[in-house]
């Protein structure tokens, strides 16, 4: 008969424990309840990382829906180029394997200027500049409305601003975010906010509700620019190489005054080859895109659409309202293989497009016998003044840097007023595969 819970065994050296009855030794019911303890912190652990794996590929279970064996999609939407054809998967699926609800891409707005709904948001300018950001990027729309993206300034050469975020991830934002972007909106009027939640993968559909919306709120608009919110632009060497570009494509195409704006300008990057390596971060399987090579596409931190290829991209975009999310590399999307569904629309290379600092440039000019600034200058300062004054746009600034070159760029401004009539000769690069795609930034 038990007469206490625990005995002394001196003479065996370990006491005894009684649980509900049973005697066990001190060391067994330490590692019992050692046991007990990581089945309870596994489980724990679980219920905290499953939605974190969620949210770092791109998922959500309200947004997304498991795919079963039986309801793959069947057929594919062949896009054709350079007498080529591509095959995608259709059906809403996305490269992780998930149905999207929404479909065709077609998205609300939570927020947008007021006067967008009555298409004047562009009244009497010809050109929208549409930056997409990531909605917790706030630090850098300001330094763009404090440097190249002063709205007089802008309007000094007929241009208007407007940036594209969608809606935060409670899981991954800082807390606060959504409502400092309705007040950056109120404040500032030139935020649109679209419905779905802002990651990496969705640049493609931010890019369409960037074109969706510029003809919505600017139908009157010659061009539309899509930019990334790390980019510095050159306005004034922007525009002036429209109106270049316009006058070309009439004079060397021989094309009417409405169809002198159906290019697509930027730095056109041409025999991309698919990342293979599922390391990599812009790996892209066969079996989403079995092709060898990416069509020819304009970088995607900074390319203008004549307002008449915008219009006709959206059509195309509504006709093809079956695919969901058809491709997440959204430059190699839209100016690659929409594009090339309108055998008309030219692609136009510029290397003054994401210019590099960095890049040896070699320039061929006359050099002013006098001095320019106060008796004395360098030739770095006279070249590097000279360079900047025709580059359109500058790739992979953080806020400081971007509001550091636009001081130094102010500086040397009269250095770039005696540069003569030059040509831009960039040496090319022998990148590999995977740094083609170093332009992406994430998340946009």
């Amino acid at each position: 008969m038990r007469t206490s819970s625990i005995h002394s065994l001196s003479d065996h050296g370990f006491k005894t424990v009684w649980h509900n009855g049973v005697m066990l030794s001190t060391s067994r019911y330490r590692k019992l309840v050692l046991l007990f303890g990581c089945v309870v912190a596994n489980i724990i652990v679980a219920f905290y990382a499953i939605p974190t794996l969620l949210v770092l590929t791109g998922l959500r279970g309200d947004d997304a829906v498991q795919l079963s064996d039986d309801e793959w999609p069947q057929q594919s939407t062949p896009v054709v180029f350079d007498d080529a054809a591509l095959t995608l998967r259709t059906g809403g699926e996305d490269r992780t394997g998930y149905r999207w609800r929404h479909d065709d891409m077609m998205y609300g707005y939570v927020l947008e200027p007021p006067d967008a709904a009555e298409g004047r948001y562009c009244d009497s300018r010809s050109i929208l500049i549409s930056v997409c950001s990531a909605v917790e990027n706030i630090d850098r729309r300001k330094a763009i409305r404090s440097t190249w993206g002063d709205s007089e300034l802008l309007a000094a050469v007929g241009a208007r601003l407007v940036f594209v975020v969608a809606r935060t991830d409670p899981t991954r934002s800082p807390p606060g975010i959504e409502r400092l972007v309705v007040a950056e909106h109120r404040r500032q009027g030139d935020v649109v906010q679209a419905d779905f939640v802002d990651n990496y993968v969705n640049l493609t559909a931010k890019t369409v509700v960037a074109l969706r919306w510029a003809t919505r709120a600017c139908p009157r608009v010659r061009y539309v620019m899509k930019s990334d919110d790390d980019v510095y632009v050159n306005v004034t060497a922007l525009t002036r190489r429209l109106e270049q570009e316009r006058t070309t494509q009439i004079s060397t195409f021989g094309v009417d005054e409405d169809s002198a704006n159906s290019f697509i300008i930027g730095q056109v990057v041409d025999s991309a080859r698919p990342v293979r390596d599922r390391r990599s971060k812009w790996y892209m399987s066969t079996s989403i895109y079995p092709a060898a090579f990416y069509p020819p596409y304009t970088s995607g931190t900074g390319y203008v659409l004549g307002a008449s290829v915008v219009h006709r991209l959206v059509t195309l975009l509504d006709a093809k309202s079956g695919i969901t999310r058809p491709f997440w590399l959204e430059d190699v999307f839209v100016t690659g293989m929409l594009a090339a569904s309108l055998p008309d629309v030219r692609l136009v290379h510029d290397a003054r497009f994401n210019f590099r600092p960095t890049q040896r440039v070699h320039w061929r000019r006359n050099r002013h016998p006098q001095s320019l600034v106060g008796g004395q200058t360098s030739n770095s300062q006279d070249d590097e003044a000279c360079a900047y004054r025709d580059a359109i746009t500058v790739h992979d600034l953080t806020p400081s840097e971007l509001v550091g070159l636009w001081k130094r760029l102010r500086l040397l401004q009269p250095l770039a007023s005696h540069c003569a009539d030059i040509d831009l000769k960039l040496e090319e690069q022998d990148d590999d595969d995977e740094g083609l795609y170093d332009d992406i930034s994430a998340p946009q």
